[in-house]
């Protein structure tokens, strides 16, 4: 009663890749969480302009952005900037496609002293005020937090 050895290569074979997998899978595990930042931490959004914005005026919502944290004590940069598509050959087209904005904080422990703070109604307004110049100007399309490597 002996197994035929094509039975024991492929059980033998199945095992393996089974492992191989199981390990592979597990890989995702050693990936830094955004907690782990030893970058700059970063808010990034992208946005498309609205029928009648303009890109003065997302730079003034930007403006508007920076301060209110610096006026705050903390160093946070406001980054704006405008996406154009490329062709096949890397040129740029000459239309706007999306706008960028890139909200970075010097590292992981300011942000999350950002993220603790107590909101006064003070900052609740100029907050609004800042957003609604930003909603007058663009539409939000995607956020993301970033971790900006070093």
């Amino acid at each position: 009663m002996f197994l035929k050895p094509s039975f024991v290569m492929k059980y033998l074979l199945t095992t393996i890749a089974m492992i191989s997998f199981s390990v592979i899978a597990d890989d995702h595990k050693n990936l830094p969480k955004p907690g782990d930042c030893e970058g700059k931490p970063a808010n990034y959004y992208v946005a498309k302009l609205t029928k009648n914005g303009t890109i003065d005026g997302v730079l003034n919502a930007s403006n508007l952005h920076e301060a209110f944290y610096k006026n705050r004590g903390y160093e946070v940069e406001v980054v704006p900037s405008i996406q154009y598509l490329r062709d096949e050959n890397g040129v740029p087209s000459d239309e706007i496609f999306r706008l960028s904005t890139h909200v970075i904080f010097p590292d992981s422990k300011t942000a999350s002293k950002w993220r603790e703070r107590e909101r006064t109604q003070k900052d609740r307004d100029e907050y609004n005020f800042y957003v609604n110049e930003y909603n007058k100007n663009s539409e939000v399309t995607t956020s993301r937090f970033l971790c900006i490597l070093n």
